[in-house]
């Protein structure tokens, strides 16, 4: 009886799989499993009219919505007197005016740093704490002869009512008088010591002497930290640079240039400095100031020194946009090709290994549009504005405009802002194809 309640729960289970397998072969047990697949029409209906696809038969269509939220513009390819440049390589420096090496102005020990390589700080900011006994002194002796000079003064003035009076002889007033202008000029010297630290007399006045020993070392110009050689707790002493600051809204740019080239540059001359992996339409512009009178021994080269408002045309929020000791193409504007098909330099761009631009082959209804690519007949009626990519050969080229050797026609409306998000519909078409 006890074997059997020990092996109830085996022979329960045993009995459960013997049924099931029997069932199974009698036909009377089946196993059923649905696969629910997603339909393309609730596909649709998840993604919208969003996943409509604005690449047709190699061109960009955009509907009117599209079109204005773009920011996209055309205009007419016309004739334009375009510059003609020189090229030489250069390299961007701070200007020489507008950099500053920062050193204490008197020894002591760093006890703060405020300010790091790369901060921004105006001029009188702080950029650490210096303590220095020997200001804790000076602070003192400028108190101590302030006081002084309060003390005598009222004497002297007290003395000048009292001999009014007939109370006090002339001798004693020039006597006060003396003492008045000896501790005036003590206070005026002890005054002149702390401005020559770099250092507020007025607010050290205020002070009390003995407890206040710290100062803070303030940049003298507004900028950019470039370098930062200090650590808290280090001794410092008046040679040592802790700071270099600089003010890089405009900077120097220095070109090495062919001898045989200085006929065609002269002072003042217009100057483009193209910047590096922002586009080859993307440069800044500047002007010739110095020409150098000395020719390098090793590279036959004579430096010409540019200088470069360091921000381009709507950039203001980038920043500065050349940084110091980057190498750089620069090219002197030396005349003008007048009459020349030429295009604005931002309708430029490169796809797929080809320089190309954007052409504006129609403007129609969106039903138009969608019957040439097998729409579903649903048409709206809405402008469609369709930009085929054009390959062009390019000429010359300046800040604003770019020679067109090939490809366009006078008249033909291109895409002369914003072409860059027509490319990036093209180069996504692209990869969705390749997955």
């Amino acid at each position: 009886m006890n074997w059997i309640k020990n092996h109830l729960a085996a022979f329960m289970l045993f009995a459960f799989v013997a049924l099931t397998v029997l069932l199974l072969a009698t036909g009377k047990l089946r196993w059923s499993s649905t696969v629910v697949r997603p339909s393309p029409e609730s596909n649709n209906a998840e993604h919208g009219e969003a996943a409509e696809k604005k690449v047709k038969q190699g061109k960009v269509v955009l509907d009117a919505e599209d079109f204005k939220a773009s920011g996209v513009e055309i205009s007419e390819v016309k004739q334009a007197n375009v510059g003609e440049t020189l090229q030489s390589p250069g390299e961007v420096q701070p200007m020489q005016t507008r950099l500053a090496e920062v050193t204490p102005p008197i020894s002591g020990i760093v006890r703060a740093i405020h300010k790091i390589a790369g901060d921004s700080t105006s001029a009188g900011g702080a950029l650490c704490t210096i303590e220095s006994a020997e200001l804790g002194s000076s602070r003192a002796e400028l108190a101590g002869a302030l006081a002084e000079r309060d003390v005598t003064q009222r004497s002297y003035e007290r003395f000048k009512e009292l001999y009014d009076k007939g109370l006090r002889s002339q001798t004693e007033v020039w006597s006060a008088e003396a003492d008045y202008n000896k501790a005036r000029l003590r206070a005026e010297a002890a005054s002149a010591r702390i401005r020559a630290l770099g250092l507020d007399a007025t607010s050290s006045a205020r002070e009390q002497p003995g407890l206040s020993n710290r100062y803070e070392l303030r940049s003298p110009l507004n900028g950019v930290v470039l370098q930062q050689q200090l650590t808290v707790g280090q001794n410092v002493e008046q040679k040592d640079v802790l700071f270099t600051v600089a003010d890089l809204s405009t900077v120097w740019v220095t070109a090495a240039v062919q001898g045989k080239d200085l006929a065609s540059i002269h002072k003042g001359a217009a100057v483009l400095v193209d910047l590096q992996g922002q586009g080859s339409a993307t440069a800044l512009e500047g002007h010739v100031d110095y020409i150098s009178q000395q020719q390098d021994q090793q590279t036959r080269t004579v430096p010409v020194r540019i200088t470069v408002r360091n921000r381009g045309e709507g950039r203001a929020s980038q920043g500065n946009l050349l940084r110091p000791g980057m190498f750089t193409a620069v090219r002197f504007i030396t005349s003008r090709r007048a009459a020349t098909l030429a295009v604005p330099a931002n309708a430029v761009q490169e796809l797929n290994g080809q320089t190309i631009v954007f052409v504006e082959v129609s403007t129609g209804s969106a039903e138009t549009e969608k019957a040439d690519s097998g729409g579903n007949g649903q048409h709206s009626g809405e402008l469609a504005y369709t930009f085929e990519p054009r390959v062009v050969m390019v000429g010359i080229s300046d800040s604003k405009l770019t020679e067109i050797v090939k490809g366009l026609k006078a008249g033909e409306k291109v895409v002369v802002r914003n072409a860059f998000l027509l490319k990036s519909e093209l180069e996504k078409e692209k990869i969705g194809d390749e997955e």
